[in-house]
């Protein structure tokens, strides 16, 4: 991990060298993207899937009892948010390259609640998968008739964590909390395809469609391990400005 930061440091460093010439000469760009990811979390919605048994099976030992009930199953990790940011230099008029920082995230929540007077049960659960990432990626520009194509591919560091939240709460008992913070960390790669439209002189809009491979992230903490993985279809808008 030391040897990528040291990596990315030296990266940045250079491209921060070069910005008040480039900026005079106008090959700097700056430019946001948010949508939407697909992620692969097999291992997490295993666990998901085994925490909605015990819910079920508190709801219905519950009901039976003639007690009002309600359960908020959780729901599998699928996908998330993805946010992203980079600043662009353009080498030529067709090839650029962009150093990037983002942020993907997603949540899954589940609760139950059995009361009857005189007794009240309450069950909370809470999974947040999230990534922060940071890298390099070389693009090509393809200019159309009046839009603007962009085809990249990169590589990235991505800081994962699992946050876990467990709250037990019944009439007559200890009430139980635990809270886990898994991290790990991990090199991964994309592609993307980009089109914008010019909105001013400076400034243009679009959509961007791509694929991200992190493969498994080993997550961990004080002895508890799990799996991430942010793998799969990403998709969104995104603006750029010209500086």
């Amino acid at each position: 991990m030391k040897r990528y930061l040291v990596i990315s440091f030296l990266v940045v460093g250079l491209a921060l060298g070069g910005v008040s010439s480039a900026c005079a000469e106008g090959k700097i760009s700056v430019g946001v993207r948010a949508g939407l990811g697909n992620f692969d979390m097999a291992d997490i919605n295993e666990t998901l899937t085994a925490w909605n048994t015990i819910i079920g099976f508190l709801a219905y030992m519950n009901m039976n009892f003639g007690r009002d009930t309600t359960a908020e199953y959780l729901q599998e990790i699928k996908s998330g948010m993805d946010i992203e940011g980079y600043v662009g230099y353009n080498i030529t008029d067709k090839l650029a390259v962009r150093l990037i920082a983002g942020y993907l995230a997603s949540k899954s929540s589940g609760s139950l609640l059995a009361e009857d007077p005189g007794y009240k049960l309450t069950l909370d659960l809470k999974w947040r998968p999230s990534s922060y990432f940071g890298g390099v990626e070389p693009v090509i520009r393809f200019d159309l008739e009046r839009a603007t194509v962009w085809l990249g591919a990169g590589v990235a560091y991505y800081w994962a964590t699992l946050s876990a939240e467990y709250n037990y709460e019944e009439t007559g008992q200890t009430p139980e909390h635990e809270t886990l913070k898994l991290t790990g960390s991990k090199v991964g790669y994309h592609g993307f395809l980009e089109g914008e439209l010019p909105l001013t002189e400076r400034v243009k809009v679009g959509a961007w469609v791509g694929f991200r491979s992190t493969g498994v992230i080993d997550v961990e903490e004080d002895g508890a391990t799990d799996k991430l993985d942010f793998s799969g279809m990403f998709y969104g808008g995104c603006i750029s400005f010209a500086v």
